[in-house]
């Protein structure tokens, strides 16, 4: 990865930009995760990030507890440097892009940075940046891509394994990335040499394969010696993950996770098609359309491909990367294989009304959600105040002290009710942290201090005591114990 003064210039340009976007998070942001390791502190944190075989992120939680770093400092240092390595993305697919198809004027510069900018700040991406994993998870984007492009364009397997393997010890959730641009960028540089193409996504399986299995075989070690179990692993059910996946992707498409405008990237995948089939037409050139459709396709299943591992957080954005980078990785194809942006006047006009659009409407739609975040923070606090008053009146009434929480999950309600009534996209970032399974917990102790022992309850008792809350309550106090009501899980 080789950088010149033009490149360091439009990075700089770049993270100006996502700064400012994120200068809301930078202050201060919570995600429920947050309120999670600010309870069972750095260490714990790094050891569950260990036996699940982010290596990289378990030795920033070890960091983390070895300087004792506030919680708040933790997560703004893990924000900043990973809108830092984003850039660096968005400047490597730019690089890329524009050494596969040289043009010497300033606009071509721009659309390709544009297209770069949307690839890697995509609608998804947003919840990879709302965790404190957010920078293990941007460096894995790094390395998948640089992964690809050695495999694709320079042919040097040894280092895109290396790459891989890192990339897979940094975060699992980003791989396919690594499969679609494997793809994108051999499909672009073999031209019509079909069987180059097939080799290259033949060598890209086996890194995968070797890289699967090096985790795999690091997860089952760490797990046995430090005596932590996951669960990440423990669900692989080949046939009826497969159809779970295709009954839910549908809706996915649609929904986009709601972390986008209900159908817009439909709308969108319908007006590229409609003109590339025109295209394709006039030009005589209908491999151009197949290949788009192939394209599409392989972003969609690469975007789920590690549901069919493990079929958890299926409502996550994080994990379907490319299914988010579509509209980018298909620009990235029209850049450099086909003459959409030089000797086609209309489609030129066309297509770059669709990718300023959609750039707009994409840096809007952050803006919006990380203004939603921040009023599900303000309201959480404010909240913790009440039941923290809550608490105080029912001890000092009762003559006694609440030690202990029991979370009843609330199977039977709609999750909607683990959300706050005025926030519009029910997604990731917008969860009502003390009313997840994960979080309850830390953020009680987060906005209180109180440490309380979590305890569990037989069957008998969870259904008399779930009878007993009303549709408008969800919390009550029974002798030294705090019962809440769960609503995601």
């Amino acid at each position: 990865m080789y950088f010149n003064k033009k490149c360091i210039s439009e990075f700089f340009i770049v993270l100006a930009i996502v700064i400012i976007l994120f200068i809301p998070w930078i202050k201060e942001h919570y995600a429920t995760d947050t309120y999670k390791i600010s309870y069972i502190g750095y260490k714990q944190a790094a050891n569950l990030s260990l036996v699940d075989g982010r290596i990289a992120m378990s030795i920033i939680g070890y960091t983390g507890e070895l300087l004792k770093l506030p919680i708040k400092v933790y997560i703004r240092v893990l924000l900043i440097g990973s809108l830092i390595i984003s850039s660096l993305c968005v400047i490597e697919i730019k690089t890329i892009i524009t050494k596969i198809k040289k043009e010497k004027k300033l606009q071509y510069e721009i659309i390709a940075l544009l297209i770069a900018y949307i690839t890697i700040f995509n609608f998804m991406y947003i919840e990879n940046l709302y965790f404190a994993e957010c920078f293990v998870m941007a460096v894995s984007v790094l390395l998948y891509i640089l992964s690809a492009k050695e495999i694709a364009i320079n042919n040097n397997y040894i280092k895109s394994m290396l790459f891989a393997v890192l990339g897979m010890f940094c975060y699992q959730g980003t791989i396919g990335i690594f499969i679609t641009m494997t793809f994108l960028f051999s499909m672009i540089e073999e031209k019509i040499i079909l069987k180059n193409l097939v080799k290259k996504m033949f060598i890209m399986c086996i890194e995968l394969l070797i890289a699967v299995l090096l985790q795999f075989i690091c997860i089952k070690t760490l797990s046995i010696v430090f005596a932590i179990e996951q669960t990440r692993m423990d669900k692989f059910r080949l046939f009826y993950n497969i159809v779970l996946v295709l009954k839910i992707l549908p809706g996915l498409l649609i929904n986009s996770c709601d972390l986008f405008p209900k159908n817009l990237q439909i709308i969108y995948l319908t007006l590229i098609t409609i003109l590339v089939c025109f295209y394709s037409l006039i030009k005589h050139k209908e491999y151009i359309f197949f290949e788009f459709i192939t394209i599409v396709l392989i972003s969609i299943i690469s975007g789920v491909v590690i549901h069919i591992a493990s079929p958890g957080s299926f409502a996550a954005g994080r994990i379907k990367f490319t299914i988010g980078a579509i509209v980018g990785i298909l620009f990235i194809y029209f850049y450099c294989k086909t003459d959409l942006f030089n000797n086609t006047v209309v489609f030129k006009k066309l297509f770059l009304l669709i990718l300023i659009s959609y750039f707009l409407i994409n840096v809007y739609n952050y803006e919006f959600l990380i203004f939603e975040n921040q009023k599900v923070n303000i309201n959480e606090k404010k909240d913790l105040k009440e039941i923290n008053k809550s608490i105080e009146e029912y001890e000092i009434k009762n003559n006694c002290q609440i030690k202990k929480i029991v979370k009843l999950i609330d199977i039977n309600s709609d999750s909607s009710k683990g959300f706050y009534d005025e926030i519009k996209h029910k997604n990731t970032l917008t969860y009502c942290a003390y009313r997840t399974e994960w979080s309850a917990e830390g953020i009680i102790y987060y906005y209180t201090g109180r440490n309380l022992e979590t305890s569990k309850i037989n069957k008998n008792e969870y259904i008399d005591l779930i009878n007993d809350f009303s549709n408008d309550k969800d919390l009550q106090f029974i002798d030294d114990t705090m019962y809440l009501r769960i609503y995601i899980y």
